[in-house]
């Protein structure tokens, strides 16, 4: 009887089919590009710059579009949050008269707890129209950042293009 085991669940891989070992298809010995290297490289920064513009293009659209909503959307919350501190600043002189009487220990009464309630709810409508013009201001500098990075990314694949000319 024999001591050996014999394993059958062995990978072997002696590489690819017509493969030659030590021969580089796209660079020299020195590591500088060939000319299929060179053609290769060239059309692929070709490919990335064609598909960046194209991303681009689409970014331009939808900053366009969305500058022509949010123009729209700022005038309309510039005009509300307008409308909202003329009516604050109207109520302005009952709030500081119920204030001082606030200060000297006399409670309001009815009419005056309803003024103080519709003075805080309208500076809490001023502070929202305030943070809806900021995230306009944000999504459109969000956009702008996008392009600008797109932008780049052209320009760093037309140097790559550049310099394999």
């Amino acid at each position: 009887m024999s001591d050996y085991i014999l394993y059958t669940d062995e990978l072997n891989h002696f590489g690819v089919l017509g493969m030659k070992w030590g021969v580089r298809r796209y660079q020299n010995m020195d590591g500088t590009l060939n000319s299929a290297g060179r053609k290769r490289y060239r059309a692929l920064s070709a490919k990335r710059v064609a598909t960046a513009e194209k991303r681009l293009a689409v970014e331009n659209k939808k900053t366009a579009l969305t500058a022509r909503y949010n123009t729209v959307g700022h005038a309309k919350q510039e005009a509300r949050t307008a409308k909202l501190t003329a009516k604050r600043n109207a109520l302005e002189p009952k709030v500081s008269k119920l204030q001082r009487r606030m200060l000297k220990g006399k409670e309001p009464g009815f009419f005056g707890k309803r003024t103080l309630n519709k003075a805080y709810k309208l500076d809490k409508a001023i502070a929202k129209s305030s943070r809806a013009k900021t995230k306009y201001d944000a999504q459109m500098s969000k956009l702008d950042v996008k392009a600008t990075k797109l932008e780049k990314r052209i320009a760093k694949y037309n140097r790559q293009i550049n310099k394999l000319d």
